[in-house]
């Protein structure tokens, strides 16, 4: 269990160390996109205020799943890594397709490089039925990818799930799953 911790809190600092520099401010400019950081930052603060809790599995590898029922979260530190999805950066402007319809906003990286190369909100952007995403980045000591899922009921996280695998030059590839549901 040690091990499975210690493998996530790893992944989490090289994925976070690789991504660009978050702007956590949104005061003061205009928003290009569906700002993820700022509804990150909401349910946290909503989820703490309800004190709410989570059951989670845990799986790094091969080995057997884990299951945790924390006493208490802290929302804000639980909910840090799907704000590696926030495209509303501003070196980012224009670099993402839009397309909207009634049901969903999906956004699509112009390149390859983009870390984020899908985002995808379903629902409205004022309240949300999920949020999807899938991250990646590679160079020559490194391959990630992510598929983060959040799930909402009457404008609440119920659900969340973070899968993916990490490759570097030196090891094999290992897979991580992370899959949650709030009470």
């Amino acid at each position: 269990m040690k091990r499975l911790i210690a493998i996530l809190f790893c992944l989490s600092l090289l994925a976070e160390g690789c991504m660009p520099s978050a702007n956590h401010s949104q005061e003061g400019r205009q928003t290009m996109y569906f700002s993820v950081a700022a509804a990150i930052d909401q349910q946290a603060e909503l989820l703490t205020s309800r004190r709410a809790k989570s059951l989670k599995i845990l799986q790094a590898g091969n080995a057997k799943p884990d299951t945790l029922a924390p006493q208490a979260a802290d929302w804000p530190q639980e909910l840090q890594l799907f704000k590696e999805a926030d495209i509303n950066k501003p070196a980012w402007a224009g670099e993402y397709e839009v397309r909207k319809t009634a049901e969903k906003i999906t956004y699509t990286a112009k390149k390859n490089s983009q870390p984020v190369q899908l985002l995808v909100i379903s629902g409205t952007p004022e309240n949300p039925d999920y949020i999807e995403a899938y991250l990646s980045q590679a160079n020559l000591l490194y391959h990630t990818g992510k598929h983060l899922q959040m799930h909402f009921k009457d404008g609440v996280l119920s659900a969340y799930r973070m899968e993916g695998y990490q490759k570097t030059f030196f090891s094999d590839t290992t897979r991580y799953l992370l899959a949650a549901t709030v009470h």
